[in-house]
């Protein structure tokens, strides 16, 4: 079981809508028991209703009240992202049901959710040359799950503007083929932002539906994604210090 970080701060763009908390409503809300996760929308055939798999736990729940309205009015839609705090209402679903679980949410975000971009080494500035941070106690952690490569980064923000993070590869043939390794770069533009505070973001989440497509196509079952993040261990650095190469094994 994967647990995820507590996202202390949220900067404007990474999670584009947020909910307004339960605890100002009427309705109870037992924050003594909360926890935040993250997870993707999905649709209960029988009755259409909104569900959400969670990517911290096995199986479904089902959010007791429906998914909290948000502040900008966005529409949930099947395949969603999302990031939320909630708790657990029962954990011992029995019967015949779409879901293994209810929870009640305080809040949920829309986590920004991209296709990898297929590029020339030669266009790759034009996606951001800002570095990541890392350090003993920052780890930029990369993970997969249902088909998403996702990153929960460090960077430092000073006032708030978007900052864009895209997954490059440099080689389309070796993307296209599905080959045994595929060289992937994690590219950071904070668009010109001071970067003067660290801060744990949210998670960006990268799908890999058209990978999983060619590998099927060329009757493979896994590759290896090796991914290549720019850091800097310093604040004072807005440079790249150095490379890191994570290896991740995708598996379908």
């Amino acid at each position: 079981m994967k647990k995820m970080s507590f996202f202390t701060v949220l900067l404007s763009g990474i999670i584009i809508t947020s909910s307004c908390s339960l605890e100002d409503d009427s309705d109870y809300y037992d924050s003594s028991l909360s926890q935040v996760s993250s997870g993707t929308i999905v649709s209960d055939a029988a009755s259409n209703a909104l569900l959400i798999k969670l990517d911290e736990y096995p199986g479904i729940a089902y959010p007791e009240g429906g998914i909290p309205e948000t502040a900008d009015y966005y529409k949930w839609k099947v395949g969603d992202r999302v990031v939320f705090n909630f708790y657990f209402t029962d954990k011992e679903i029995t019967g015949t049901h779409a879901y293994n679980y209810k929870i009640k949410i305080a809040w949920i975000g829309l986590i920004t959710t991209r296709n990898p971009v297929i590029i020339s080494s030669a266009a790759q500035d034009t996606l951001g040359t800002d570095p990541f941070f890392e350090s003993n106690q920052h780890i930029n952690s990369l993970f997969i799950i249902d088909n998403f490569l996702n990153i929960n980064p460090y960077f430092f923000y000073f006032d708030y503007k978007k900052h864009s993070v895209s997954l490059a590869s440099y080689y389309p043939e070796e993307y296209r083929n599905a080959n045994d390794t595929i060289n992937f770069e994690l590219k950071h533009n904070a668009h010109k932002d001071d970067q003067q505070t660290l801060t744990p973001t949210s998670i960006f989440s990268f799908r890999l539906d058209d990978l999983k497509a060619r590998m099927e196509k060329g009757g493979k079952n896994s590759v290896v994604l090796a991914i290549k993040i720019p850091i800097v261990t310093q604040r004072n650095l807005l440079f790249t210090e150095y490379y890191r190469t994570q290896y991740i094994n995708y598996k379908i």
